[in-house]
């Protein structure tokens, strides 16, 4: 059901090949219909997920193609921590 709805919104945008989402923001992420379906199952940990058709090509496209290396401790992007003490 997700694959149809995902076509169709697709289909709106004028290219059956591109798969679009959007998740908490107004503007959507574009991916290869093909890259994203049909699910397969993928392992994580001791886990089986269901994930994008090709991984490899998904987390390229979201991360870049070195996203299998750890960023330079000076690079890497974290949230803030806030702290609370509850009396």
């Amino acid at each position: 059901m997700l694959a149809v709805l995902a076509r169709g919104i697709s289909r709106v945008f004028g290219d059956q090949n591109i798969c679009m989402y959007f998740y908490g923001s107004v503007f959507p992420d574009a991916y290869s219909y093909q890259d994203l379906f049909p699910s397969q199952p993928v392992k994580y940990e001791d886990t089986i997920l269901m994930g994008p058709n090709h991984p490899d090509a998904f987390l390229r496209s979201q991360y870049g193609d070195n996203y299998m290396n750890l960023p330079s401790k000076e690079s890497r992007n974290h949230h803030g921590v806030v702290q609370y003490k509850v009396d």
